[in-house]
């Protein structure tokens, strides 16, 4: 019978190794709606991304976790550490701003402990 950290680190393994080998393309929806115009009487601030075509973003993701389980008197804690370096592409630009852009995972570093 398996524990509880080999099923998780089996479902896991599986979806990354999934993400390691798709590229994923994602199209903004076209909008009719215009955003609120931001004034100088606001506390916050309008972010908005500019996007160019051929532009490349690169970023960095970090994921951290631990989950402990208790079925009776076992307990099992576990920590899940991941970094993952991904880009996207932008590859066209609407009139309107939309852009069209195509996301990458570069590299993905795991780390699993059992305590």
């Amino acid at each position: 019978m398996r524990s509880v950290h080999q099923l998780f680190l089996l479902a896991f393994g599986c979806f990354s190794c999934i993400l390691i080998l798709s590229a994923t393309g994602y199209t903004a929806e076209e909008s009719t709606e215009a955003a609120p115009t931001a004034t100088a009487d606001d506390a916050g601030y309008l972010l908005r991304f500019k996007f160019e075509p051929n532009q490349k973003v690169s970023y960095k993701v970090t994921y951290e976790m631990t989950h402990t389980t208790r079925k009776g008197k076992t307990t099992e804690t576990v920590s899940n550490l991941s970094t993952t370096m991904k880009h996207y592409l932008v590859k066209e630009v609407s009139e309107q701003g939309n852009g069209t852009l195509v996301s990458f995972i570069d590299s993905i570093k795991m780390k699993v402990q059992q305590r």
